[in-house]
């Protein structure tokens, strides 16, 4: 799951998607990472949200928590999700929880996978 995500997310309400970029590191007992998006919603409109991803992996299904920097905004959402099968997309939901939810889908970065996988393949037949 180590590498860059485009992802979107939407509202319970007619609100349009939020789009953001996430870079996961993933470990074996956790998951971490950071995520980047311009508001398209609310008082913060059209300014940069920071947070910091940490969670975990069990198989296929995803859970992590997504903690603003709070220079702009200064709550936690809950994702909870599922890896498709060839580790390419993740789909779920999001949650604040006592307020709204709406869901989510995340799309690892094409090329980025590729130099990954890449760099596995040239590190295994040094061996």
């Amino acid at each position: 799951m180590s590498g860059l995500w485009h992802g979107q997310f939407t509202y319970p309400t007619a609100a349009p998607p939020e789009f953001f970029t996430a870079n996961l590191q993933e470990r074996p007992e956790f998951l971490r990472g950071s995520t980047r998006e311009v508001s398209r919603f609310g008082w913060s409109l059209g300014q940069t949200l920071y947070a910091t991803i940490f969670g975990r992996r069990q198989g296929r299904d995803i859970m992590f928590t997504k903690v603003y920097d709070g220079r702009l905004s200064h709550h936690c959402i809950q994702y909870a999700g599922c890896l498709s099968a060839d580790n390419a997309e993740i789909e779920g939901v999001w949650r604040v929880p006592g307020k709204w939810s709406g869901q989510f889908l995340m799309i690892r970065d094409a090329e980025a996978a590729f130099v990954s996988c890449r760099t596995a393949i040239a590190r295994s037949s040094r061996l």
